[in-house]
């Protein structure tokens, strides 16, 4: 198996989803067979997210966290090891957000500025400038929200099924023992 090229690439081709190329020409040349796929980083594996997320778990449990609300202690294990991650996912969201919304103003005001007589050439050339950053900043806020909110809520299932599965082994032991 080779490793993914994530954990080795710079900034620039994680932004720009550069690493993938490689394998998306792969996959457009020939059928991917098991050696083709790249193995996952550590921290995207279950055994990874697991360990994160009992080391939390246990924390709150013996009552370490300051809280002595047991109410939503799975919610604040999750919070607690994901929040980095969330805190980008909702900052790439709100972006979005922000750009969606200025899109539509940026277009009525070149619709404005079309069908006025007195037109300036560095008042267009500006409007037409500041609707490109807003559609790059749409198109690339919503590519990391979507790609990040998924890994993130990945690295979440995995840990929640795996402590599952760890506590139904200890139940069927204690069951299979009595």
């Amino acid at each position: 198996m080779n490793q993914t090229k994530l954990g080795k690439v710079n900034i620039f081709s994680r932004l720009t989803f550069s690493w993938l190329d490689l394998l998306l020409w792969l996959g457009y040349s020939k059928p991917f067979v098991l050696e083709d796929i790249p193995t996952l980083l550590s921290e995207d594996e279950a055994q990874s997210a697991y360990n994160k997320f009992s080391t939390i778990w246990e924390f709150l449990l013996r009552g370490d966290g300051n809280s002595n609300n047991p109410k939503n202690l799975l919610l604040k294990a999750l919070f607690r090891v994901h929040w980095k991650e969330m805190i980008f996912v909702e900052v790439c969201a709100l972006l979005r957000t922000l750009a969606l919304v200025a899109s539509p103003l940026l277009l009525n005001a070149f619709l404005q500025y079309s069908n006025n007589d007195h037109k300036t050439r560095l008042e267009g050339l500006l409007l037409v400038g500041c609707l490109m950053i807003v559609k790059f900043t749409e198109s690339f806020s919503q590519r990391h929200w979507f790609f990040n909110s998924r890994k993130s809520r990945m690295r979440m299932r995995s840990a929640l099924i795996m402590a599952i599965y760890r506590k139904q082994l200890k139940q069927s032991l204690v069951l299979f023992l009595f």
